[in-house]
């Protein structure tokens, strides 16, 4: 099995330092450019968030810098703070101002 594979390895290094393309039969479409979430983009994630953290902007703004804006990832953080914030007495998260000051420059 493995010589097997090995061949096509090494067959895609030939082809792939040759320039030539590789061609597959299901390669019928085109390519998509995915951008991650911008923060207008993000905003529908605001509404739960207002109801468990103080400054729910700002913590939106840093999970979107995290998570390069990432679908996925800047949803379930989102999800994980709701989680967290919930299961806290008070059911909500305070945050404080100087998390956004540069403190390290």
């Amino acid at each position: 099995m493995w010589n097997h594979l090995g061949s096509y390895v090494l067959h895609y290094r030939r082809l792939s330092k040759s320039g030539a393309r590789l061609q597959y039969p299901l390669n019928i479409g085109t390519a998509i450019d995915l951008h991650g979430f911008q923060l207008h983009e993000a905003m529908p994630l605001l509404k739960g968030l207002e109801e468990v953290i103080t400054q729910p902007e700002a913590v939106l703004q840093e999970i979107i810098y995290w998570t390069e804006g990432q679908p996925f990832l800047t949803q379930k953080l989102c999800q994980l703070i709701v989680y967290t914030a919930l299961k806290t007495s008070n059911r909500k998260i305070g945050v404080a101002d100087s998390m956004y000051e540069n403190d390290f420059a």
